[in-house]
């Protein structure tokens, strides 16, 4: 698992031209919300006053962040070398990626029954 740290990258602009910043989670998977903070840390807020209170909205949200961190670590393929679950935040978007191809096809993600590389981690998880 050592060899699978989480990388998170973030890049100045649209493309992957000019990296600004980059940190490796060696901690492993159970501290998962260091590598959340770390990355809400890197996106873009807004504060704005709904009535009398101060409300802070984020670009994308936390239960979306968390669930698509966590699926990404958990159905990647272990048994690819040389690459691990990376997180890439743009300007405007952020890109989650793990070794290995979909277990669903992408034409049917919406209609077929979720599918787990890696069951007893998924287990364990849940």
């Amino acid at each position: 698992m050592a060899r699978k740290a989480l990388r998170v990258i973030r890049y100045d602009g649209p493309s992957p031209i000019s990296p600004s910043r980059s940190k490796t989670f060696f901690s492993g998977y159970a501290k998962l919300d260091q590598a959340l903070e770390y990355v809400e840390a890197l996106l873009p807020e807004q504060e704005v006053i709904q009535g009398a209170r101060r409300v802070t909205l984020r670009m994308f949200p936390h239960m979306a962040l968390r669930e698509l961190m966590a699926n990404m670590l958990i159905h990647q393929d272990f048994s690819i070398t040389g690459t691990g679950p990376m997180i890439c935040i743009f300007d405007g978007r952020i890109e989650f990626t793990n070794p290995g191809s979909s277990l669903v096809d992408v034409a049917r993600l919406l209609n077929d029954p979720p599918h787990s590389r890696n069951e007893k981690m998924a287990a364990i998880c849940r």
